[in-house]
Parts: structure tokens; C-alpha cells; sequence
């Protein structure tokens, strides 16, 4: 938290808006191939962005996974 505290103020002081929250937020993406593509922001130090981002893909790819019944993914089969 006090990093993000850290970051917000250094983002006002130089005149951004961005926003920056304290827990991550998932948004979802449509394409116009009918392929949905889910993105997550969260706050990481850049140092560790690489190693979080793949243990992130691999966690959410796995709970997917474990809910075939509530997430249907496109077949490809004909």
C-alpha cells in the first residue's frame, strides 16, 4: 500500500491521471474474431514485472481450466 501511495503522488505531481488501485483489476477484450483476450493491471516493481506476469498467466489459465463448466473456450474441431 505504500507503494501505491508512493506512485499516486508521483503521478500528481507530474499532472497524470492515471489510476491506481490497490488491488488488481481484470478486463476482457473482444475481438472481432469472436476471441475474447482477458488483461490484468496490478502495481509490480519493474524488477519482478516478468516473473509476476508469467506465475499471473499461469494461476489464471489454471483456474480456467478447473471451470470447464462456467468458462466455455471456442473449439476448433470441424
Amino acid at each position: 500500500m505504500k507503494q501505491v501511495r508512493v506512485f499516486r503522488e508521483l503521478l500528481h505531481r507530474l499532472g497524470d491521471q492515471l489510476e491506481v488501485r490497490e488491488e488488481p483489476a481484470v478486463f476482457f477484450r473482444i475481438n472481432s474474431n469472436t476471441c475474447w483476450t482477458p488483461s490484468v493491471r496490478y502495481l509490480v516493481h519493474s524488477k519482478a514485472s516478468g516473473r509476476v506476469n508469467k506465475s499471473t498467466d499461469r494461476k489464471t489459465a489454471g483456474g480456467l481450466n478447473a471451470e470447464p463448466d462456467r468458462v466455455c473456450f471456442p473449439s476448433n474441431a470441424r
